[in-house]
């Protein structure tokens, strides 16, 4: 009887035990670590190039911490150019030392595609609200492999000009066209013409749009990321990288 008493009372023991260890929270020891920054991505460096395949922001700020709090960016670090740019094609984000007074916000994944109405409505909200603050914010996004190429352009909490066009047809056109866009006899699937014209994409003259556009554009709003290896005049600077989800 003792006996049967004691195995009772250590398969309670044990059970209890067994218990805890399932309900308990994860040991921080056990949980996978934040990637670190390597000590040679905060060296200062001079701008690098960035665009193709991929989405960024450029704000009308030189306060890249003040950027940096108002879209969230979680779990920042000092980076460099060259390995912010380099994060930014991965699953992170980089926050760029500013140029001329823009600041870029530069993620391949984390920043939404316009592909569709909720996207579209996403990211026009998200330029409004940083123009309120810092008066002008822009997006540019290109991704040859689906024919992507999105510009949006807002101004002190307005939308301006917007033009999204994905896999053959455009998901927005809004804003009257800026000056270098008048030049250009863009599609637009989203207008009357298109609508009434069978023979609409036979048209001479249409144009387009493609990633060496989206660059020209960007060129024109603010600046092109691609010619940003040829600048003399930026001293070396560290930016920030973190995460927005």
């Amino acid at each position: 009887m003792v006996i049967a008493i004691i195995i009772v009372v250590v398969l309670i023991i044990v059970f209890i035990s067994i218990y805890n260890k399932k309900n308990q929270a994860p040991a921080s020891s056990n949980l996978p670590p934040k990637p670190p920054v390597p000590k040679e991505s905060t060296i200062p460096d001079t701008p690098v190039t960035f665009g193709y395949k991929c989405n960024w922001l450029a704000v009308y700020t030189e306060d890249t911490q003040r950027l940096a709090n108002h879209i969230g960016l979680k779990d920042s670090a000092p980076c460099n150019w060259q390995s912010g740019v380099d994060y930014a094609y991965e699953n992170r984000v980089f926050i760029s030392p500013p140029v001329d007074g823009w600041s870029f916000v530069i993620s391949a994944r984390q920043l939404p595609f316009a592909e569709s109405q909720e996207t579209v409505d996403l990211l026009k909200n998200m330029l409004t609200d940083l123009s309120k603050t810092f008066t002008r914010a822009q997006y540019f996004g290109t991704y040859r492999v689906i024919s992507y190429d999105c510009w949006i352009k807002a101004e002190n909490g307005k939308i301006e000009r917007a033009y999204g066009f994905v896999d053959g047809v455009n998901t927005i056109v809004e804003g009257q066209p800026s000056p270098f866009e008048k030049n250009l006899n863009l599609i637009n699937t989203l207008s009357e013409e298109y609508k009434n014209d069978p023979n609409y994409f036979d048209r001479e003259g249409m144009e387009y749009p493609d990633e060496s556009l989206t660059m020209e554009m960007a060129g024109d709003w603010s600046i092109d990321p691609q010619s940003l290896d040829k600048r003399k005049d930026c001293p070396p600077a560290l930016g920030l990288v973190g995460v927005l989800n």
